[in-house]
């Protein structure tokens, strides 16, 4: 909306005339996902990328409303006509593409459709080398604004798609990596590292894969695919060389945000970079999401509800913000919320099996424990018996007073910690769900010196309300600096 009012000022201020009730009715397009017509079917990051890159270029004028990315990859999955997109998305006209690739040639066809009557506004094709994609997105959102008629800031030059390399395998190997790292769970998050690991060998000054590999090892850190402590120092230096590399850039002001905030616990650091990445970019849902977090775990509830609600509205069918999001709601105690919110994140990315201890989570707040112990085990079978899943159901059975149940669990994580890293953070929840108040501390205590990027929930999760009392908790949060 922001955004909108923004553009509607500068149309205003450069003459344009208004319609009688005031209002002014901007350009407005939905980018469809391409459809890879590659004889090997392999092109689908790259399909999305293309997509990608001309949204985020388009979104930079002000003076187009551009419908988020995944509204519109999940539009499209869902197989609705052009008629249908408009609708749903709230837009004037629909960019759809395909790519075909062969050898070194690419092949790019476009078409700019209007919703409303199926008109074809615009449609083009090019024949590239594989080397000349960018130029073809400049072309393709330059043809876009000029159809439109897309009012140009003074000086402007119409959309610009930012070239971060110009070694293209490289740029693939990002677009990988940021496919897989959206979507994660485990396995794909180390297919994440590597792909921005070998982007980063192909090309040291590309800031983009540089940002992508800080937020794995954020992540890693977080979801104890390895320890926070050994996640820390690189995920800092990534973000850091990226920062270097260009300062102007978005994703490298989230990636500093989110390592200060999960793996370093420097709240006023993680907002100002947060903050500096939405200025740069206040489309960036996931910013926005964070900032959130780092609101929450520092009392600040309403603002961090507020910034819940501008991310899920910019970004409305993403797993990943979806998931997010309803995690910082049940932390922020909207438990009914945030239940529903994880549900609707399981709906629309299947494959990402964490959610599963999000919800389960939620359940045992809401005191509907057989629903919860059902969910975290179908989690634990799905999800392979990953430890932070494990820990969602021994806290179900411990909550639902199957004392053997959830010891067991302890038996499995205390035996499998001898041959492969176990969270302390696992061991404490379900040892607070328990009810065991001193074992809890020990293990808290043992929880703050790994460092886990969940730790901070401390300050605000419900799951602790039996130790605020504590000495020894309340040591922790002083630690922390958490209020």
């Amino acid at each position: 909306m922001l955004d909108e009012l923004r553009a509607i000022t500068r149309a205003l201020d450069s003459g344009s005339s208004a319609s009688r009730s005031g209002a002014v009715e901007l350009p407005s397009i939905a980018v469809l996902p391409f459809s890879d017509l590659s004889p090997g079917k392999d092109q689908q990051c790259f399909c999305e990328g293309m997509a990608d890159e001309i949204i985020t270029a388009l979104s930079a004028l002000g003076s187009i409303r551009v419908a988020s990315r995944t509204s519109a990859i999940r539009a499209k999955e869902k197989g609705l006509d052009i008629g249908e997109i408009g609708d749903r998305l709230s837009v004037q006209t629909v960019l759809e593409g395909s790519v075909r690739t062969a050898g070194h040639r690419l092949r790019i066809a476009v078409q700019l459709t209007r919703a409303n009557d199926g008109h074809q506004i615009w449609s083009e094709r090019y024949d590239r080398n594989m080397d000349d994609v960018f130029e073809v997105q400049d072309e393709i959102a330059r043809a876009i604004a000029e159809a439109l008629k897309v009012k140009l800031a003074p000086g402007s030059a119409g959309p610009e798609v930012r070239r971060g390399t110009d070694d293209l395998e490289a740029y693939n190997l990002y677009l990988r990596g940021r496919y897989h790292w959206g979507r994660r769970n485990r396995w794909r998050l180390k297919v994440a590292l590597d792909c921005f690991e070998q982007a980063i060998a192909r090309d040291a000054s590309y800031a983009e894969a540089w940002a992508g590999l800080a937020d794995c090892y954020t992540v890693m850190g977080v979801y104890s695919v390895k320890p926070a402590r050994e996640c820390r120092g690189p995920a800092l230096n990534a973000a850091t060389r990226a920062l270097d590399l260009a300062p102007s850039l978005a994703e490298a002001h989230h990636a500093m945000g989110a390592t200060k905030l999960w793996l370093e616990w420097d709240w006023k650091g993680a907002e100002a970079s947060l903050r500096r990445a939405i200025e740069l970019n206040p489309r960036a849902a996931l910013s926005h999401v964070y900032l959130a977090i780092a609101l929450v775990y520092t009392g600040r509830i309403l603002e961090g509800v507020a910034s819940v609600d501008r991310a899920l509205s910019l970004e409305p069918d993403s797993p990943v913000v979806t998931y997010v999001a309803h995690g910082t709601l049940m932390w922020a105690r909207k438990f009914d919320r945030a239940e529903k919110g994880l549900l609707r994140a399981l709906e629309l990315e299947p494959d990402a099996v964490f959610v599963y201890w999000g919800r389960a989570q939620a359940l045992i707040h809401l005191g509907r424990l057989d629903e919860a112990i059902q969910y975290a085990a179908r989690g634990v079978d799905i999800g392979e018996r990953q430890p932070l899943l494990l820990c969602a159901l021994g806290q179900a059975y411990a909550a639902a007073g199957r004392v053997a149940e959830a010891e067991a669990v302890l038996a499995e994580m205390t035996e499998r910690s001898s041959r492969e890293y176990i969270a302390p953070l696992y061991f404490l929840d379900i040892y607070c769900a328990l009810g065991r108040v001193e074992e809890a501390c020990d293990w808290l205590n043992r929880a703050y010196a790994d460092g886990n990027g969940f730790l901070p929930k401390l300050r605000c999760a419900a799951e602790y309300d039996g130790l605020r009392d504590h000495p020894r908790f309340r040591a922790v949060l002083d630690k922390m600096r958490l209020p």
